[in-house]
C-alpha cells in the first residue's frame, strides 16, 4: 500500500495477522489542530452604530466569502507542496513511464491539463505527474507557473486525494467502478454523524471487488484531509473524520483477526467476520445464542471449544469503539466464558 509519509498525520493499519498469531494492538496517530479564533471589533460611537450594523449585513458576507477563499487557497498550496515533496516515495514503473512520456509538459504555451486529458489520463495520474515535474529546481519560471496553475486547478476538486490514491492502488478506473467508494468517501467527510453499526457498514462494503485496497484508499484519503492545516476545520468535522478513520481501521483489524479465529475451526474467515460483527451488534448476548450460532455451522464440540477460546482472546483486544460501553464488553465476555465452561463439561 502506498503510504502517506510527509503528508501529515495519518491512521496506519497494522500488519496482516497470520493464522494462530496473537492479535496486534490497535494504534492510532492523531494529527494536532490549532483552531484560530476570529477577533471582533466593537463600535464605540453610538451615532454610527446603526449605520455600521446595516453595512455589516452587506460587507460581512463578502468578507466571510473572501476569508473562505483565502483559507481554501492556503490549503491547496499546502497540499501542492506536500505532493511535490512526497511523490518520489510512491514513484514506481507506471508513474516513471508517464513522467518520461510527459517530460516536456508545459514547455510550450499549450494547456498542460488538456495535453494529459487527450492522452486519456485521469485526475490522480495527472496530479502525480505535475507534482513530479515540479520537483525540478532549475525549471524555467514560465513553465513552472504553467504546471503550478494546472496542479492548483486539479486541487480545487475536493475528491482529488481519492483519485490519487485510487490510481496508486488500482490504476485507472472508470467512474462507475469507483462510485461506491466515492459515495462512502463523501459521506465520511460530512460533519453529521451517522450512528451506523459495524455490521450495517460491513454489509455495505462486503461485496466490493478489491475490498481491502478500496478501504485503504479511503483511509489514506481521509487521513490526507486531516493532514492539511490550511483550512480551519471545525472541531465537529475533525472529530467525525477521526471517527470514520477509526471505523475503517477497526474493520481492517477485525478482518485480519478473522483469519486467526478461523484457524481454530473449519469456518471461512469471511464467515467468522460476519459472526463477529453480528455478535457485536447484539443488544444482549447469552450462551444459548452463541451455542445456536456455532451449531448452525456444524462445528464439533472440539472445534467449538477452540473457536470460543480464540474469540475470548480476540474480544479482549478490541477497542472501546466496538462496544456500546464497558458493560456491553463484559456481557459478551461473560457469555463466551459461560459457553466455554459448558462445552468443557460436555467434552
Amino acid at each position: 500500500m502506498a503510504g502517506i509519509n510527509g503528508l501529515g498525520g495519518a491512521f496506519i493499519p497494522q500488519p496482516q495477522v497470520e493464522d494462530n498469531e496473537a492479535p496486534v494492538p490497535f494504534k492510532q496517530v492523531v494529527p494536532p489542530r490549532d483552531l484560530q479564533a476570529v477577533a471582533q471589533q466593537s463600535v464605540q460611537n453610538s451615532a454610527m452604530a446603526e449605520a455600521m450594523e446595516s453595512m455589516s449585513l452587506v460587507m460581512g458576507g463578502r468578507l466571510r466569502n473572501q476569508d473562505r477563499k483565502t483559507e481554501s487557497r492556503d490549503r491547496m498550496s499546502e497540499l501542492r507542496d506536500k505532493l511535490i515533496a512526497w511523490v518520489p516515495g510512491v514513484a514506481g514503473p507506471a508513474l516513471n513511464e508517464l513522467m518520461s512520456q510527459f517530460s516536456q509538459l508545459g514547455s510550450g504555451p499549450h494547456n498542460p491539463l488538456a495535453a494529459m486529458e487527450q492522452a486519456g489520463l485521469d485526475a490522480g495520474a495527472m496530479a502525480l505527474i505535475l507534482a513530479g515535474l515540479l520537483r525540478d529546481a532549475v525549471m524555467d519560471p514560465k513553465r513552472r507557473k504553467r504546471l503550478e496553475n494546472a496542479l492548483m486547478a486539479l486541487l480545487e476538486n475536493a475528491d482529488l486525494p481519492l483519485d490519487i490514491f485510487t490510481w496508486l492502488e488500482l490504476g485507472s478506473l472508470d467512474k462507475q467502478s469507483l462510485a461506491p467508494v466515492r459515495m462512502l468517501y463523501e459521506r465520511s467527510r460530512q460533519q453529521e454523524d451517522t450512528p451506523e453499526s459495524l455490521l450495517a457498514w460491513y454489509q455495505e462494503v462486503c461485496d466490493w471487488p478489491d475490498r481491502e485496497k478500496r478501504l485503504k484508499i479511503l483511509i489514506q484519503s481521509l487521513a490526507l484531509e486531516l493532514g492539511c492545516t490550511g483550512e480551519r476545520l471545525q472541531m465537529t468535522r475533525i472529530a467525525h473524520t477521526i471517527g470514520e478513520l477509526k471505523r475503517l481501521l477497526i474493520f481492517f483489524n477485525l478482518a485480519d483477526h478473522s483469519h486467526w479465529v478461523a484457524g481454530a475451526s473449519t469456518m471461512e474467515s469471511e464467515t467468522v467476520l460476519r459472526e463477529v460483527l453480528s455478535l457485536l451488534s447484539q443488544l444482549w448476548i447469552y450462551p444459548d445464542w452463541l451455542s445456536d450460532r456455532l451449531q448452525s455451522h456444524q462445528l464439533t464440540t472440539v472445534q467449538q471449544i477452540g473457536w470460543v477460546r480464540v474469540m475470548l482472546e480476540f474480544i479482549r483486544t478490541l477497542p472501546d469503539m466496538c462496544f456500546r460501553d464497558d458493560e456491553h464488553r463484559q456481557q459478551v465476555i461473560d457469555a463466551l466464558e459461560q459457553l466455554q465452561d459448558r462445552l468443557a463439561e460436555a467434552e
